[in-house]
């Protein structure tokens, strides 16, 4: 093992003392270390792991030997996987079906830990949390996720590249990548929402420009069982260097309709 070549280099500070192996996967995740890689795959053994993957239903994912086995590669030993098999581990694990519930939400718990977050999670919405596992060499560049918007859905990604000339261009378009997906699930989620409360006579509901980059797109909640006093139109302002914002002024009663109750001061005509 080479120390330089590592990303992590705290599990060789920790050499000839005894480590738990919780905190060998922690590191092996969260870190990349390779090191810890290897002394795990020597624990359990390449083949054992292999056949962990196929009981989860990857197929085509190979796990040959542990990392930087020089000996191996020369003799065409290489560890391989796709992006469905890793979509199925991360959707198993998701689930709850890759172990008990207490195992899965400690193997969430330590992918939410992830040091490298360049790709997935670059430009999501704070407010979004990611699961996840990176991994790189020259010219690759991989990232797989169990994604978890803040309305309580979830979706699995995985974003595998190769031959990457601009290893930092090519990761910036694999996150936009990331963003487009995410755009979409939340404007799909909209859109059936809109297929549910279709007329707008019945369904005012609350509303909000689509592009609005500003706040995120997950703040929105489409308010069906709202009448027309309930609508609340939104104005939102934009720092610009020709613009001054001198005053803000809302017009409106006191107190507030939410979902229907009025919450506040009433007006005679409420």
């Amino acid at each position: 093992m080479d120390i330089q070549v590592d990303s992590d280099d705290d599990v060789y500070k920790l050499l000839g003392t005894k480590v738990s192996i919780y905190d060998l996967m922690y590191g092996m995740i969260t870190a990349s270390s390779n090191l810890a890689t290897n002394i795990l795959i020597e624990l359990v053994g390449a083949k054992e792991v292999t056949a962990t993957m196929r009981d989860l239903g990857a197929k085509n994912i190979e796990v040959l030997r542990g990392v930087e086995d020089l000996k191996a590669y020369d003799l065409g030993l290489n560890n391989s996987t796709t992006a469905k098999d890793l979509m199925l581990i991360m959707k198993a694990i998701a689930d709850y079906s890759a172990g008990s519930k207490e195992d899965c939400d400690s193997m969430i718990k330590i992918l939410k830990a992830q040091r490298f977050n360049e790709m997935i999670p670059r430009f999501l919405p704070k407010d979004v949390t990611v699961a996840h596992k990176t991994g790189s060499i020259t010219g690759l560049h991989h990232d797989a996720a169990i994604v978890y918007l803040p309305d309580g859905r979830s979706y699995v990604l995985v974003l595998l590249s190769k031959n990457l000339k601009d290893f930092d261009k090519g990761t910036i378009q694999l996150a936009e990548i990331s963003k487009t997906i995410y755009d979409y699930m939340m404007i799909k989620n909209f859109e059936s929402l809109k297929t549910i409360c279709s007329n707008p006579v019945y369904y005012l509901g609350i509303t909000w420009p689509k592009n609005n980059t500003d706040v995120a797109f997950s703040k929105l909640q489409w308010a069906k069982d709202s009448n027309e006093r309930d609508r609340i139109d939104f104005i939102y302002y934009l720092p610009d260097k020709r613009l001054i914002l001198q005053d803000i002024v809302i017009v409106g009663p006191e107190g507030c309709v939410v979902t229907n109750p009025v919450k506040g001061k009433k007006r005679k005509n409420e």
